[in-house]
């Protein structure tokens, strides 16, 4: 995995990441986890064709894309921000998960960081499988996991200034409670970047 760091703005730091791809062997010839989080655009073309499988009778393709409102308000600028060793590491576990439940093949995983524009894919799941059942299912199971567990934020601006920032992770239902706390002793604690908060707040939701 190669990594860069650039500003897209005073409060966003973006790391760009070239794909990660792990082999799974097995008895029917091996199949590939795609971990891809990048500030540049991927076609979905793309991701559909690395995930194909001469084997497979069934695709199944999640796109989540930015929408110009939320609650009857126009947005005007979205961002994404990872906390990226512990953003892989959620990955490569609710890929083995999949695995565990299902039988696929190809299963990818691509969410963009910084500036998302309208209509812009900000997140595309694919899974390749002999049947539709097993890829439909598993591509459900795998947007909801990465909602609920893998550090990824958005910053939505809305027209007018208002802006909205997500929490580390829905799962953990005291992360505003944490974050105000660490906010409140330290002025200038940033609570998105730092790893030992993100990390200790991730293994409470776990415990």
């Amino acid at each position: 995995v190669s990594t860069q760091s650039t500003g897209v703005s005073d409060s966003i730091s973006i790391i760009m990441l070239e794909a990660e791809v792990i082999d799974y062997p097995t008895q029917e010839g091996g199949g590939k986890d795609f971990l891809l989080l990048s500030s540049r655009h991927k076609a979905v073309e793309e991701i559909i064709q690395s995930v194909k499988d001469a084997r497979a009778g069934g695709i199944s393709v999640f796109c989540g894309t930015t929408r110009d409102h939320f609650q009857q308000k126009k947005v005007v600028l979205l961002e994404y921000e990872a906390y990226v060793p512990m953003a892989l590491k959620e990955l490569k576990s609710i890929c083995k998960e999949i695995r565990t439940r299902w039988k696929v093949f190809n299963v990818f995983f691509f969410h963009r960081l910084g500036e998302v524009k309208v209509t812009e894919e900000s997140v595309v799941i694919a899974v390749s499988s002999e049947h539709r059942k097993e890829c439909l299912e598993a591509v459900e199971f795998a947007i909801n996991s990465l909602k609920a567990n893998v550090p990824i934020w958005k910053r939505e601006v809305y027209e007018g200034g208002e802006e909205y920032r997500g929490d580390v992770t829905s799962a953990c239902p005291s992360c505003h409670k944490h974050k105000t706390e660490k906010a409140e002793s330290n002025p200038n604690f940033q609570w998105k970047s730092n790893p030992e908060f993100i990390e200790a707040h991730i293994n409470k939701t776990k415990s």
